[in-house]
């Protein structure tokens, strides 16, 4: 009789176990069978309908950020962000032409290194170190010289401290 009650209870544990680690893992199809016991019937119950919810807020916060990346890269004018170290946070195709760089090996690296235009990393800087926004006109030397009206603000995390810059860069040859 007790190897019967301890496997009534341990079973849907057991079960709800392998139902959380699944979701852990993002897989939020795994079901949880639920049980004759009123309370883990209803903790079941409970899991699956926070997988449910948790894989449509997923799908949507994905749809979010798929539509925003193809904002961010549909833009005519240059977008370079800035954490405080002076990395190069994320950067769009205009800007990745515009300042001649590779948008994903640029990723995370010190802008000193990427961007050889003294004028722009001095924008930058004055960017960094303002909580108003800022700007101004450089003039970017390449293979297309380019003349630009830039606009820096800054980026605020949810803490209110500022955590980077953000760069607008409108090509005004």
């Amino acid at each position: 009789v007790s190897l019967w009650i301890a496997r009534r209870i341990s079973r849907p544990v057991e079960d709800m176990t392998n139902a959380a680690r699944s979701f852990a893992r993002g897989d939020f199809s795994y079901r949880i069978p639920h049980p004759k016991t009123p309370e883990l019937a209803q903790l079941s119950s409970a899991m699956n309908s926070m997988a449910s919810e948790l894989k449509l807020r997923l799908k949507t916060i994905e749809q979010q950020t798929r539509d925003r990346a193809a904002i961010f890269e549909s833009m005519d004018e240059g977008v370079l962000a800035i954490d405080t170290a002076g990395r190069l946070i994320s950067v769009n195709r205009a800007a990745s032409e515009m300042l001649d760089i590779d948008p994903v090996q640029s990723q995370k690296r010190p802008v000193l290194e990427l961007i050889r235009s003294t004028s722009l990393q001095a924008f930058i800087d004055r960017g960094l170190k303002s909580r108003d926004p800022v700007s101004g006109e450089i003039f970017l030397a390449s293979a297309t010289d380019i003349h630009a009206q830039v606009r820096g603000t800054a980026l605020v995390g949810e803490d209110g401290k500022t955590i980077g810059v953000l760069i607008v860069l409108h090509d005004i040859t």
